[in-house]
């Protein structure tokens, strides 16, 4: 089957991009080498973050190192980088970069009794680093992974070091949100090859692209027919109960985790007889904690659903 370039990004919306990227991966490297020949490039930001969103996008060696060399350069990235140091300092001073992608939050404090903010970077806060290096990017900013995109477990109470999500940092630019702990590499390779395209994606009320987080994951759960009729888990393991009683988060998580999976479409968290935890949410972690305790009053219901999508939190949480 032959697509072209612009057909690309519409059949990954339309059947899932797991399937399209391990179906169609030469074009997305035939996209990436043509970007690069434009000229694009990627400053790549870490924050107050655990660089698991780093190490979920190397999963992919073939398509991460078209975004290195033979696709979009990525001359600024802290943890594969070669240059160190000033040398790494300089490669960022004289970068005009097209993206900016942003792993992290980003803490606004100082440390107590030291005059040094919690997160410096060449001797320089975090926050002001990120501000000016966006006040030169050309195209647009992602924020990669929910602690970038909400806040995550970094701004988790009581939040000491101040973090804040990317966009309350750049409050006058559009930051592409991409949550998840860590973030799917499909979600951010997706997104990149779809701005290089030159088709900015739709974007729901959070800054989400709705080609990923437009459904709610209880409502395309792989055990959904085992919460219709009512068979829930009482402890674990469990092959095919429903997880609500055992804590799964579903009910206010936005994902497609279940269609897209995990580990070149291996598994995914349900599947594995584990609940969601809810790590795509906008109250991760601490309005789904604990993790492993039912959060609702009663069952959810269409009525519960429709709540969430209206005011972002489901019924009884």
């Amino acid at each position: 089957m032959e697509i072209n370039r612009r057909g690309f990004l519409k059949l990954a919306g339309t059947i899932g991009a797991g399937a399209v990227i391990a179906t169609y991966r030469p074009l997305i490297l035939d996209i990436l080498a043509e970007a690069q020949e434009e000229g694009y490039t990627i400053a790549w930001l870490q924050g107050q973050g655990c660089t698991g969103c780093t190490i979920s996008l190397i999963q992919y060696p073939d398509i991460f190192g078209a975004l290195q060399g033979l696709g979009v350069s990525v001359p600024f990235h802290s943890t594969i980088m070669p240059e160190a140091g000033y040398n790494a300092k300089e490669v960022l001073d004289d970068l005009m970069p097209d993206f900016l992608v942003v792993e992290g939050a980003v803490p606004v404090k100082k440390e107590i009794g030291i005059d040094t903010h919690y997160c410096e970077v060449f001797g320089t806060p975090f926050e002001d680093l990120l501000v000016e290096v966006a006040d030169r990017t050309q195209v647009g900013v992602v924020a990669a992974g929910t602690c970038a995109a909400f806040g995550g477990i970094a701004a988790g109470s009581p939040n000491p070091t101040g973090a804040r999500p990317v966009s309350e940092v750049l409050p006058g630019k559009t930051v592409i949100n991409i949550p998840g702990c860590p973030a799917h590499p499909d979600w951010m390779v997706l997104t990149i090859v779809d701005i290089v395209l030159g088709k900015f994606p739709e974007l729901d009320e959070l800054n989400r692209p709705t080609a990923f987080f437009g459904d709610l994951l209880h409502d395309i759960c792989t055990r959904k027919k085992a919460y219709d009729t009512k068979k829930f888990a009482t402890t674990f393991p469990s092959a095919d109960e429903c997880l609500l009683d055992l804590g799964c988060k579903g009910a206010v998580a936005y994902s497609d985790c279940p269609v897209r999976k995990w580990n070149y479409g291996t598994n995914y968290c349900i599947d594995a007889g584990a609940p969601c935890i809810g790590c795509v949410y906008e109250g991760f972690p601490d309005k789904v904690s604990p993790l492993y305790a039912k959060h609702v009053i009663g069952l959810p219901d269409e009525s519960c659903v429709v709540c969430h999508r209206k005011h972002g939190m489901h019924k009884g949480w």
